[in-house]
Formats: C-alpha cells, sequence, structure tokens
C-alpha cells in the first residue's frame, strides 16, 4: 500500500466512524506539500492532479470513482458512498479507531483514557510529551501496527482531544 492509498483509508474510517456513516460519500481536502509528498511527485498543482488521476484509475477497485477537485491551496477528493463502505469494511485499524472515538467522546475523558486505548491496542506504544503550545503529547504505534499515523492529544480547559496526522506530515509541519 502507497502513502496515499494508507492515508486515505485511515482518514475515511476514521471520519466514517465519528460521523456514524459507514456508506455515505465523504469530501477529504489536502494541500498540495501533502498530496506531493504522499505521491512522491512535485508539488506542482498539474503534476498532482495527472498523479491524482493515474492513482484514482488503478485503484477504482477500492474507492470507485474519486471526483478530484483543485481549489485554492490543494484538492477536494470527493470519495463516493461505495468506496467509503468497501474502504471502512477492510480497514484494519477500525477497532482501534472505533475505541479511541468512543473514549475521546466520553465526557470527562482523559488523557490517561485515550492512553489506555492505545495500551489496550498494542504492547509497542511510543508516547512522548511535547510543549509546542499545540499539543500536551505525542503517542503513535512504533510497529505501526494498527496504524501508522502520529496522535497528538491536547489537554484544554478540564477536556482532552486529539488529532492525527501522516508521521511525514506531522515532521514537515515540526509541531
Amino acid at each position: 500500500m502507497n502513502a496515499l492509498e494508507e492515508n486515505l483509508c485511515g482518514v475515511i474510517a476514521e471520519m466514517a466512524l465519528k460521523l456514524g456513516l459507514a456508506r455515505a460519500p465523504l469530501s477529504l481536502n489536502y494541500p498540495c506539500a501533502s498530496l506531493g509528498r504522499m505521491l512522491d511527485v512535485d508539488a506542482d498543482p498539474r503534476t498532482i492532479q495527472t498523479a491524482l488521476d493515474a492513482f484514482f484509475a488503478a485503484r477504482a477497485d477500492l474507492f470507485g470513482a474519486v471526483h478530484v477537485e483543485p481549489h485554492a491551496d490543494g484538492f477536494c477528493l470527493a470519495i463516493p458512498a461505495e468506496g467509503v463502505a468497501r474502504v471502512v469494511a477492510q480497514a484494519p485499524a477500525a477497532a482501534f479507531l472505533r475505541d479511541l472515538i468512543h473514549t475521546a467522546q466520553t465526557p470527562g475523558a482523559t488523557a490517561d483514557d485515550l492512553l489506555a486505548v492505545f495500551r489496550r491496542h498494542s504492547s509497542h506504544v511510543h508516547v512522548e510529551s511535547v510543549s509546542n503550545g499545540e499539543f500536551d503529547l505525542l503517542v503513535y504505534f512504533e510497529d505501526g501496527v494498527p496504524d501508522g499515523f502520529r496522535y497528538c492529544i491536547d489537554r484544554h480547559n478540564g477536556f482532552v482531544s486529539y488529532h492525527r496526522f501522516s508521521k511525514e506530515d506531522y515532521e514537515a509541519f515540526c509541531f
């Protein structure tokens, strides 16, 4: 699985689970810099458009007929309902994401509650305190199982939330 496919599958599964819509179309916006990294091409919009067209033609069996629409800072990828359903059905991290989302949405959830979710799904969890003004903790699965995303946990006003980034985007943005 290449970087774009892995990212799309993770994002589609997370969005569908968060929204409770396992069979509904989803539109995802990506900046050119992220798409360029994932497709291993120059971040020029014309180059990315060509690479996206080729990628989605080759993976129509999974994603369906994806509509690619350029916008000022990148591209909107409109995944049809049947593509969303196939991705969610095959998502290796669905059980973990379902657990994480449920825990994060529980009133009074703490960072320790979120960390417990990670530890229920792997014994290879990396937890690092960060002091960048954006997030409090960086968490990820050291072996990439069940996924290779970087989770940034933020504690604020008695609440806890998380944001997910690809490893490459996390490193590029240097939170």
